[in-house]
């Protein structure tokens, strides 16, 4: 299969991230905001999701990529009923998907308070805490237990926790879920080790070495905007199964934990925040904008190898000239070296 046929059937702009479900599914995600579903026996694609020309996504970023998606592995049996996958984006949204039949958008909501794009998502084991950083450092954990379980939803799920963990854009967050953990790191250089309720533990590389078990040899203090916004405790909230017949009382419980919501102001200025925002659109504007250019050049040059160059030459067989021995006593000898 060459390019153009690839360029037809799959994605149409850089892949950014691809994730497995066992037995047989995969999900990959691409830089214009298309979600494809495929049958890892076989090859094909099962569905294309695409949430722009599903829902109108108001208030957003300007930004279609889409930088992770991932399965809720707990779920897969809920075909009909249930949000399977999870992916950060389009525009700085949160999306919930059904991926049976020909793929159903059940949920979206803001994923960064800040209005700033989703730069890496992760969910627990148990896929109840569902987990975000953002590109301006913030770090978001949602209480996902019964969200999308049983149909689509119109309001956003529980907020648990809420901190800006790096000075900078996060690129990555890992749950340990064995521990209670959350991993981070970011473009400040930085990867940092957080409780689930935001409380820092330390920066790997200090001088001084910590105990995941002794909170008090934590470091603390590190909260960049001066204040986490809690709401339930997340560890509560990973040892809480999904049930159905509960579900009436768990949305209950879930209405109840969003009007504990905590609203506190930032030692961040709003307007300081926004002008990052601003310049780092632009830059990123010019980027991808220089990127697509290439792109361009290098699919209409596609310039040959050296080895393609080289001028073709017909090979002919030459046999061996006939060499026959002599005999040294019919040779000239003046030297009388003759053995």
């Amino acid at each position: 299969m060459d390019w153009i046929d690839r360029a037809e059937n799959g994605h149409k702009d850089d892949v950014l991230c691809v994730s497995f479900c066992p037995p047989n599914l995969v999900a990959s995600s691409s830089y214009d905001g298309e979600i494809l579903i495929w049958n890892l026996i076989s090859g094909h694609v099962c569905s294309h999701l695409n949430a722009i020309s599903s829902a109108v996504m108001e208030d957003g970023t300007e930004d279609l990529l889409i930088n992770k998606v991932t399965f809720l592995q707990s779920r897969t049996e809920r075909k009909m009923t249930a949000a399977s996958l999870v992916s950060s984006g389009p525009r700085g949204y949160i999306t919930f998907w059904n991926i049976f039949g020909e793929g159903k958008l059940f949920a979206y909501f803001v994923g960064s308070k800040k209005r700033s794009a989703i730069s890496d998502i992760a969910v627990s084991d148990d896929d109840c805490l569902l987990c975000a950083a953002d590109q301006l450092g913030y770090i978001y954990i949602w209480n996902i237990t019964i969200y999308a379980l049983q149909g689509p939803e119109e309001k956003p799920p529980a907020l648990l926790q809420s901190w800006r963990a790096h000075s900078c854009s996060a690129t990555s967050v890992t749950l340990v879920s064995e521990n209670q953990l959350l991993l981070t790191s970011s473009l400040d250089c930085t990867v940092r080790l957080w409780s689930l309720e935001g409380e820092y533990i330390g920066t790997f590389g200090q001088k001084d070495l910590w105990n995941i078990k002794d909170n008090t040899s934590w470091k603390p203090g590190s909260n960049l905007d001066g204040h986490i916004t809690p709401t339930m405790r997340a560890r509560q909230v990973s040892a809480v199964k999904p049930s159905c017949a509960t579900g009436r009382e768990d949305k209950e419980s879930s209405t109840e934990l969003d009007s504990q919501v905590a609203s506190h102001s930032s030692l961040i200025k709003d307007d300081e925040i926004a002008e990052e925002l601003t310049q780092r659109q632009t830059a990123k504007s010019e980027r991808r904008a220089l990127h697509s250019q290439l792109k361009s050049i290098t699919q209409e040059t596609r310039v040959q190898p050296t080895y393609h160059s080289l001028q073709l030459c017909e090979l002919t067989y030459v046999p061996p000239a006939a060499f026959h021995k002599r005999n040294p006593t019919e040779c000239d000898d003046p030297d009388n070296l003759t053995f």
